[in-house]
Formats: structure tokens, C-alpha cells, sequence
């Protein structure tokens, strides 16, 4: 597994950081292990840190991890997922399952930011903003 996360029970939040070369496998692994956690909730919002990784996945990719998301809506609940990539690193496969992931699935809303401070205050918002990509 190439990542490692913290759970902030009195937050409700998931904070998880990647590192290196991350395969759909790879992500599907620790979300997992996540949901497995016993400090995890139902509709714990998640900081998703991809500062230090890469991603370059393949359309098929893509639908598998979407279908997965889609399998696990109901572990994970009403959540939002806020995804950093840095400007100056391609966010290409994050851009694009942020927009499937708005076409297709109700339960988590996920947006892409460029630093940790940003997707913080959306993932602990009261309302949920609806700019993406600032």
C-alpha cells in the first residue's frame, strides 16, 4: 500500500497521503482498510493528498474505481472528498473521476484543490461550495 491515513475522530474526518506510483489497486486497498478501521464512520469526510504521488490511470481504471465507489457508497455514507494535486502536476485522471464521479454517484462529492488548507476547510465546511478546481 502506498499511502498512509489518520482518522480524527472529533473531526469526522480521513485524512490520507500517497506516495510514489498509485495503481487503482493501490487505492482500492487502503479505502478498504479505511472503512475496516474501528475509528471510522459513516460520513466521515476524507482530505485525499496526492502532493507526492502518481496517477496516471487508464479509462478502465477508472470505471473499476468508480464502480467500486459506487459498491461502497453505503459504508461510506454522505461524505465529501476533497483531492489535492498541486498545480504543476497533472490531475488529469483526478479531474476526470471527479467529473464521473458527479455524472454517477450521489453520495460522495468530491472536488480537487491545489494545497492541504483549502481542501481542509472544504471537507470541514457546514455548506459545501460549489467551485471546483481553485
Amino acid at each position: 500500500m502506498n499511502g498512509q491515513y489518520f482518522i480524527d475522530v472529533d473531526r469526522g474526518l480521513v485524512v490520507k497521503k500517497h506516495v510514489g506510483q498509485i495503481s487503482v489497486d493501490d487505492e482500492i486497498e487502503i479505502l478498504n482498510t479505511i472503512v475496516s478501521d474501528p475509528k471510522f464512520r459513516k460520513g466521515m469526510n476524507a482530505v485525499c493528498d496526492f502532493t507526492d504521488a502518481n496517477v496516471s490511470w487508464e479509462l478502465a481504471d477508472l470505471d473499476k474505481f468508480r464502480a467500486f465507489v459506487r459498491r461502497m457508497s453505503n459504508a461510506w455514507g454522505k461524505c465529501r472528498w476533497a483531492i489535492i494535486f498541486p498545480s504543476g502536476k497533472d490531475a488529469s485522471t483526478a479531474k476526470l473521476f471527479v467529473t464521473l464521479n458527479e455524472a454517477f454517484e450521489e453520495s460522495v462529492s468530491a472536488r480537487l484543490f491545489r494545497s492541504m488548507d483549502e481542501a481542509l476547510a472544504w471537507a470541514q465546511a457546514k455548506t459545501v461550495s460549489e467551485e471546483p478546481d481553485k
